[in-house]
């Protein structure tokens, strides 16, 4: 069975493309006081991360590429 895989380029230029049909006002959102980009985040998703719980036996996998981000992933 062939598991579906996200391109993050892709992703990335989908969002470029909106971004360029915003008006400028539109492209960030104010959550707790800090700016988002709206392109990619959403008010929704951090209102859900509030009451996210973890269990016991969750694993939290952390990587730091060469860009100097990081990434995490929740299983």
């Amino acid at each position: 069975m062939e598991k579906s895989r996200t391109n993050p380029v892709g992703l990335l230029d989908e969002a470029v493309a909106a971004a360029n049909s915003m008006r400028r006002d539109e492209l960030l959102f104010s959550y707790k006081g800090i700016l988002y980009p709206t392109t990619v985040c959403s008010p929704e998703n951090f209102k859900a991360f509030e009451s996210f719980e973890t269990r016991k036996d969750d694993v939290i996998l952390a990587g730091y590429p060469k860009s100097g981000e990081y990434i995490l992933v929740f299983l």
